[in-house]
């Protein structure tokens, strides 16, 4: 088979180079795209655990707040009950309420 124009040694040389050369840069290319797929990979992980962890604490910190909460309206209820108390005692003896609540 002949070709219909003849190029000199020199020239396919450089061809051959150019082809080596195009070859090798795309061996380094995917390598670097496999290594920045993986770290994405990693990265992604590490912020899907740190999500995890932060929604535990969250509902640790609600937990923690509603009971919390709950000893807070508990006390609040008791102090509700003796004031009443002090009212009922004040208007049953003929004494006014507010002394009883705020002292008189």
């Amino acid at each position: 088979m002949t070709l219909p124009f003849t190029l000199p040694r020199w020239a396919w040389h450089a061809i051959g180079a150019l082809l080596l050369a195009l070859a090798l840069w795309m061996l380094v290319n995917a390598y670097g795209n496999a290594r920045y797929d993986a770290g994405v990979k990693d990265t992604d992980a590490k912020w899907e655990e740190a999500s995890n962890r932060l929604k535990e604490k969250a509902a640790q910190s609600a937990t923690r707040a509603d009971d919390a909460a709950a000893i807070r309206l508990e006390e609040y209820r008791e102090q509700v009950e003796d004031e009443r108390a002090a009212v009922a005692k004040a208007q049953a003896e003929g004494s006014s309420p507010l002394d009883a609540l705020f002292g008189g």
